[in-house]
């Protein structure tokens, strides 16, 4: 694991719960905008407070950035990752600016970002402070640190301050972004955005003050993605997002994405935040992942599959074993039970015909016992087979563990095909969000999951 995140965040014991968060998608260029109207209350004193899991990787993205946006005119104070999956602190056209040491390159954890600028000191290690998950940072690839009482580009008068790109869009994230928070003129502690609970760093209610020009951003509201919950007003426009870009997804509920860092796929295959291959269509190559969260051996759990594939092509869906993620096939190995086209297949092998095929539009279900390994499959809210996953009865087939391996959601395919863990039954707008929880109350699901059946997130016990 690298320095970044922890994967048990979600099933500690904190009280403040953040219930959704924000997709920022490099496809779409989604980005937020605001200009202020006049100075603000520093240049020298403020805090940035976020939290990230990201998508894409190894390419520059603008976490947020000041620019004029004109030729040689990004004049202000800029978070990014670098190319290198480094996360910088920068100001344009001037040497200041630190470069962790450590790179972040997983995409299944959240991760907890605190900048605390206070140019006043007189010690220059002391102006720029880095927290992650509440560990301050001392090791850097660059640090060149400001002059003492230096102002800073942050929030200036008629210069555009954007979350998600920086000028004209360049440089677009790809991540999910939870708990934004810009102190204007006040230097907070990483205490006062997140504590550990049980040895984990989680959330922690921000009760501070924010500054003239401090902003908030929950993501709260769908129809306004943008608003400032600071009560400063500092509302910022959105561009390139939707309602359907708010998530359920988030650092106190992480939910199953791809697992792309062992998937036999292209890296730029993946999009929506990991919840999505764009395949080639019909072609020589398939490409094959799992969830990056297990199921719980004593949890059953539901997902959904939307997919936009032709008549030639291909795609499996089910659960299985890690070494069960086929390699250039469409159905899972040993150690899997999966569906493809009307077909029920265990351990890679076709047991016989099986429900209908899924057409492109349709929504595909599965459900997973994890104790019994049993597996069932669906569409538009019936199961195939007459199989009733509530009863127990009529499965497709029983995943075989003679090695006792943790078992995961397993998919391949050479198409096009997007899964629903429970954080988005919209998926990404093809489909009208539907908002169906589980029984526990978690997850946002087309169709309402079988009694006993849950999201595969940390709330649900599920873990890396």
């Amino acid at each position: 694991m690298t320095m970044f995140g922890s994967p048990w965040f979600g099933s500690a014991g904190a009280a403040f719960t953040i219930d959704q968060s924000c997709r920022f998608t490099t496809a779409a260029t989604s980005y937020l905008t605001w200009t202020p109207g006049d100075a603000p209350d520093s240049q020298r004193k403020f805090t940035f407070s976020f939290w990230m899991k990201r998508g894409i990787l190894s390419t520059t993205q603008q976490i947020h950035a000041q620019s004029t946006g004109a030729a040689g005119g990004n004049i202000g104070f800029n978070v990014y990752l670098t190319t290198t999956n480094e996360l910088e602190f920068h100001q344009w056209g001037e040497t200041i600016g630190l470069t962790t040491s450590a790179t972040h390159t997983t995409t299944n954890d959240w991760v907890h970002v605190v900048e605390v600028i206070d140019t006043t000191q007189a010690t220059d290690t002391n102006r720029i402070k880095l927290y992650i998950d509440g560990a301050l940072i001392t090791s850097f690839a660059y640090a060149t640190y400001p002059a003492q009482n230096a102002d800073l580009g942050i929030t200036e008068s008629g210069v555009v301050n954007r979350i998600g790109a920086q000028s004209a869009g360049s440089y677009p994230i790809d991540m999910y972004l939870a708990e934004f928070h810009y102190l204007d003129g006040i230097t907070a502690a990483v205490g006062d955005f997140g504590e550990t609970v049980d040895g984990v760093w989680v959330p922690k209610e921000y009760g501070g003050s924010y500054g003239g020009h401090g902003y908030y951003m929950d993501f709260a509201d769908s129809a306004d993605l943008g608003a400032d919950q600071s009560g400063n007003s500092n509302d910022f426009t959105s561009s390139g997002l939707a309602s359907s870009d708010q998530m359920k997804d988030s650092p106190t509920n992480n939910f199953a994405v791809f697992d792309t860092l062992v998937a036999n796929a292209p890296v730029a295959n993946w999009k929506e935040l990991n919840l999505e291959t764009a395949g080639a269509g019909w072609s020589s190559t398939r490409w094959a992942a799992m969830s990056t969260l297990i199921i719980p051996t004593d949890k059953k759990i539901y997902f959904e599959v939307n997919s936009s594939v032709n008549t030639g092509s291909y795609y499996s869906f089910g659960g299985g074993t890690a070494s069960s993620v086929p390699s250039n096939t469409y159905v899972g190995g040993t150690g899997s039970v999966t569906y493809l086209n009307a077909a029920a297949w265990v351990n890679g092998a076709e047991v016989g015909s099986y429900g209908t095929r899924i057409a492109a539009g349709e929504i595909g279900q599965c459900a997973i016992d994890g104790a019994t390994g049993k597996v069932w499959f669906g569409k538009d809210n019936t199961w195939f087979s007459s199989g009733d996953p509530a009863a127990g009865s009529s499965e497709a087939g029983t995943i075989t563990n003679g090695g006792a391996e943790d078992l995961h959601v397993v998919v391949a395919a050479h198409g096009t095909v997007m899964l629903n863990f429970g954080q988005d039954s919209s998926f990404d707008g093809d489909e009208t969000r539907q908002n169906n929880a589980d029984g526990d109350g978690f997850g946002d699901f087309y169709y309402a999951p079988p009694s006993g059946f849950l999201a595969l997130c940390t709330k649900n016990g599920a873990t890396l």
